[in-house]
């Protein structure tokens, strides 16, 4: 039991730190571990193991390696010994909030009985760590306090030393520091070692954050409000902030904005690794408004992904799943500027997302590689169409209206040398122009040899010696142009284009912005292009992984599925256009994991909407492209709110939702369905009849969006407690399993603010792919269910005359009069 403290200080569905298994005996070397932990005060974690778990006290200053040294130790709760290589985030809000790292492990060797000295205040033991090494002593002190208070003691020995080991490293200088490079590939891999980011349309850029050391404090009290809101002030007073380029440029005082916001983060020291980017007006990165934003006009936002070094610490070794933990526990709660960059373990939904959002492409990151600074494989980059950045070598004269100049002449390196590429004419505004004009023009090659070196090639060649030499090589492959402006190679921009053609020239490329981060010299031809997937479209959305089975027995595939949404959306909007859904998101099929889902997340697409009824976060669509999306989001079935977004309090139809025990025949529900209809019919309600996709009926009566959930939730209470009580064999109103043996669930809760029904039209995550089908009720005791499927369902509906919900949505009918009356006096009261 000596973990039951542990246990129930922690929410383990929340945090990261292990459960942890039943102590155990250890056969081998004891171990110990230390673990810098930066929570409400910066303090290490000293552990010992013995008997299976980690006897474990708070040291606030940490060990010290001089003798003499008395450094307190709170002792605190036994921990796993899963724990002795936990590292990374613990969530806010939860016990011990803050960042772990480990600061040293080895082994230990107890001096005489730990158990006996454990249980008189005095242990002795020697360590065998990289950090601390030698004879130390545990001595328990009398000061008071919850917790047992002691002292951590370094002894004489051959190990003993002045240095300061907890004392902080330097910050990594960022004038050494080169980034990691993705490399570029036309497949997204596979494998479950792979997460994936969004590939950012910006300007990299690494940043640093230096100030001075925390003032160390005894114990381990939690600060004031009002101190800690001092030292938060103090913290952004004092933080140094530099941010660098990809080629090293210092670029701080362009991004002063990003700068101050990163000099008023709670944290000693770090360097960043991300992307700064300039939105449009959809929150989306837009790689042609870095100009505005660069000059100040727009506003910047740092994309961050990546953690090199924090508190003293360098982390590039550790891996990249335990460095972005560490990232997300130091950017948690932050706004813009800032940006903490998430990630997706399945790449193809996200790559879809990407490519049918507008954005670049995606990143594939090994999640247990270290960083490495250099183009790696273990960093991928997947673009959704081809994009490469070229050298500006020249530009024409402008046409027509047109202003500032015609079009770019472009050159990429390749060979050893600086080749000609072709010229982009379009993507321009006359701002744009304007701009690059301007800065063109000083550049121009107006001298008589660089003229007679560019006559000289009427047809492709080399011209050796140019002043276009010098971007990388002392050569330049050009044509001959006559209204052609020559400029020296020391501008970069970047184009999409279709394709290469044979000659090396790009095919209709479009301009999107000049990349002042980036030298020429290091501008080559990218060979690879985007992979071809997600470009499988339906109703305007691109579906990644078209031919992934969702259901096995059927064979349905997410294409398949796609279709049959954007086949039954003219006959589907109307039920569910505006009502706030429930998701069943099935994103690797019957194979893998379904899963509720009821909230629009970030990287959904435009067309499912997002918005918040009272404490409910709600998601749902306009029209097809937005059933269409749903699916490529991994959704199989769509469960609708009794509301709409305009009255989402208000009920606009019943549900009530029989659900029978799964030995009874199918004939005994459509008898319930059919008594169901007539107690309705007594109330006033004409309704309406749908299979669910399984052996129960849904039974539906539209009503005015008058009454409020509760109101409604009571009448069909009612409703199915007549139902029991009349036919008690047959019915009960107990969800209960064990209630509904050889009966029929009468369940009313569907009515509940909040709760949801399986839509008209809906596939279902169940054997052959059926579907919820509205019915005619003279034809109810004729079908089968199970023949209601996504193969079958269009068929149907191609051959059927009459379309028996047609009145649904436009039959306008009040609750009974008790009801009504019952209303309206609860509401006077009010």
């Amino acid at each position: 039991m000596s973990l039951a403290r542990y246990r129930k200080l922690r929410d383990f569905g929340a945090t990261p730190e292990p459960a942890g298994k039943a102590p155990r005996a250890k056969t081998q070397a004891l171990s110990f571990v230390i673990q810098r932990h930066d929570a409400t005060r910066l303090h290490y974690d000293f552990r010992l193991e013995l008997d299976g778990v980690l006897k474990s006290w708070a040291v606030p200053k940490g060990p010290s390696m001089v003798p003499g040294d008395k450094r307190l130790a709170v002792e605190t709760e036994d921990h796993p010994l899963e724990y002795g290589k936990f590292e990374g985030a613990i969530p806010e809000g939860h016990y011990g909030a803050g960042h772990v790292l480990l600061w040293d492990r080895g082994t230990w060797t107890p001096k005489g009985d730990p158990h006996d000295g454990l249980k008189k205040g005095r242990l002795s033991f020697t360590l065998d760590g990289d950090r601390v090494r030698g004879a130390f002593s545990l001595v328990r002190t009398r000061l008071e306090g919850k917790k047992n208070q002691w002292l951590l003691l370094k002894r004489t020995d051959e190990h003993a030393t002045d240095e300061d080991v907890t004392k902080p490293a330097e910050v990594l200088s960022l004038d050494d520091l080169r980034p990691q490079l993705a490399t570029l590939e036309s497949e997204l891999p596979q494998g479950d070692e792979w997460i994936f980011e969004p590939k950012l349309d910006g300007y990299r850029a690494l940043a640093s954050l230096e100030r001075k050391p925390k003032g160390e404090v005894e114990g381990s009290a939690r600060p004031s409000r009002r101190r800690a809101a001092s030292e938060a002030n103090e913290a952004s007073r004092d933080g140094k902030v530099r941010m660098v380029s990809r080629s090293g440029q210092d670029w701080t005082r362009t991004y002063g904005a990003i700068a101050k916001a990163i000099g008023a983060l709670k944290i000693q020291s770090a360097v960043f690794d991300g992307e700064v980017c300039a939105l449009d007006e959809e929150g989306k990165p837009s790689f042609q408004r870095m100009q505005n934003a660069l000059t100040g006009k727009d506003d910047l936002v740092y994309f961050i992904f990546d953690l090199l070094f924090v508190d003293g610490f360098d982390v590039r070794d550790r891996p990249l799943e335990k460095r972005k933990a560490m990232l997300a526990s130091i950017l948690a709660g932050v706004k813009a500027p800032l940006s903490y960059v998430s990630h997706l373990e399945d790449g193809e939904e996200l790559f879809a997302l990407a490519c049918q959002g507008g954005m670049e492409g995606v990143v594939a990151k090994k999640r247990g590689a270290p960083y490495v600074e250099k183009r790696t494989r273990d960093w991928l980059k997947i673009k959704c169409q081809r994009r490469q950045e070229m050298v500006i070598v020249g530009y024409t004269k402008p046409k027509g209206s047109r202003s500032g100049l015609g079009a770019l002449l472009l050159g990429v390196h390749e060979d050893d040398g600086l080749r000609y590429a072709g010229k982009v004419g379009t993507g321009f505004s006359a701002k744009t122009l304007a701009m690059l004009a301007k800065k063109l023009k000083p550049l121009a090659i107006e001298s008589s040899a660089a003229k007679k070196a560019l006559t000289v090639a009427a047809r492709p060649g080399t011209i050796v010696g140019s002043p276009l030499a010098g971007s990388r090589s002392a050569s330049f492959t050009a044509p001959r142009m006559k209204d052609a402006t020559w400029v020296r190679p020391e501008l970069v921009c970047e184009v999409t284009f279709a394709e290469w053609t044979a000659d090396g020239a790009l095919r209709q490329p479009v301009f999107q912005g000049l990349r002042e981060d980036k030298p020429a010299r290091v501008v080559v031809r990218e060979e690879k292009i985007a992979s071809k997937k997600g470009k499988t479209m339906v109703a305007g959305v691109a579906i990644s992984n078209p031919d992934r089975v969702l259901e096995s027995r059927s064979g349905i595939t997410k294409l398949e599925l796609a279709q049959y949404q954007a086949k039954v959306a003219d006959i589907l909007m109307p039920y569910i256009a505006r009502r706030p859904l429930a998701l069943v998101r099935c994103p690797e099929g019957d194979q893998g994991e379904c899963f509720f889902q009821k909230q629009r997340t970030p990287g959904m697409p435009e067309s499912i909407h997002g918005d918040r009824i009272e404490s409910h976060g709600v998601l749902y669509v306009e029209d097809a492209p937005g059933l269409v999306a749903l699916v490529q989001f991994g959704a199989v079935e769509l469960h609708g709110w009794g509301s709409r977004m305009s009255a989402p309090d208000k009920p606009d139809w019943i549900v009530m939702d029989l659900d029978p025990d799964e030995k009874l025949d199918f004939a005994k529900v459509v008898d319930a369905a059919l008594l169901t209809r007539d107690l309705l019919k007594g109330l006033g309600l004409e309704s309406f009849v749908k299979t669910t996709g399984g052996k129960g009926l849904h039974v539906v009566a539209p009503i005015v969006p008058r009454y409020d959930f509760e109101e409604i939730k009571a009448l069909t209470h009612a409703i199915s407690a007549m139902m029991e009580q009349e036919h008690p064999a047959n019915f009960t109103s107990n969800m209960a399993k064990s209630s509904r043996t050889t009966k029929i669930f009468v369940d009313y809760l569907r009515n509940g603010h909040g709760a949801t029904a399986i839509m008209p039209y809906s596939a279902r995550a169940r054997p052959g792919a059926t579907v919820a089908y509205p019915v005619a009720w003279k034809d109810l005791r004729k079908i089968d269910p199970q023949e209601f499927t996504v193969q079958t369902v269009p068929k149907l509906l191609a051959r059927r005359k009459v379309d028996p919900w047609a009145k649904l949505m436009t039959l306008e009918q009040q609750v009974p009069r008790a009801l009504d009356e019952h209303v309206a006096s609860r509401r006077k009261k009010k």
